[in-house]
């Protein structure tokens, strides 16, 4: 089966600039957050033969656009996250502010977030990773996995949105424990 085009939707057009001066990559514009229906009807268009990736800024308008854009593609599409505190620049907060070596670290780590139920992880291996009483662990996986920091609720939710399992977070668990050991 042949590899699928990897096209990557953005908010704006000093966005799409800043991608392709280190990236030579379809690039799709929103124009902001007035996604129009003849953007979202091009983007369901190319993603019957595309692999479509969103990678909006880490503001409420850019999870507001990226959550449209992914209904309307009933989530047959995948996910780029950049932190917040690395897409900010003054007051301004975007993917156009982010450096490019945080921005290719971004495009690295790219996910497919089901919308199907399925529990990847229960509740209780979540508690028996001593996860839930361990802030600053849990800011550092949200930091590994480049979605924002969250509370102990939404980083259940958003690790069975990612498909990982109990054995995956162990391992990111380790490798956050020598991240952190390495650096004290």
């Amino acid at each position: 089966m042949k590899e699928k085009n990897k096209i990557i939707v953005v908010e704006g057009m000093m966005d799409k600039i800043k991608i392709n001066s280190f990236l030579k990559v379809p690039i799709i514009i929103t124009n902001g957050s007035a996604v129009s229906e003849k953007t979202l009807n091009l983007i369901k268009k190319l993603s019957l033969n595309n692999e479509i990736i969103i990678f909006t800024d880490p503001d409420f308008q850019g999870k507001r656009i990226r959550k449209i854009i992914s209904e309307s593609l009933n989530n047959n599409c995948k996910h780029a996250f950049i932190k917040k505190e690395l897409a900010t620049k003054g007051k301004k907060i975007g993917v156009a502010e982010a450096n490019i070596k945080d921005l290719k670290e971004s495009l690295a780590k790219i996910y497919n977030i089901e919308n199907n139920n399925k529990i990847c992880l229960t509740w209780n291996d979540f508690i028996n990773l001593k996860i839930y009483n361990d802030k600053k662990l849990r800011f550092k996986i949200c930091d590994y996995l480049n979605i924002e920091k969250c509370n102990n609720k939404s980083f259940f939710k958003w690790v069975n949105l990612l498909s990982i399992n109990k054995i995956q977070l162990k391992q990111i668990i380790i490798e956050v424990h020598n991240e952190l050991n390495k650096n004290n």
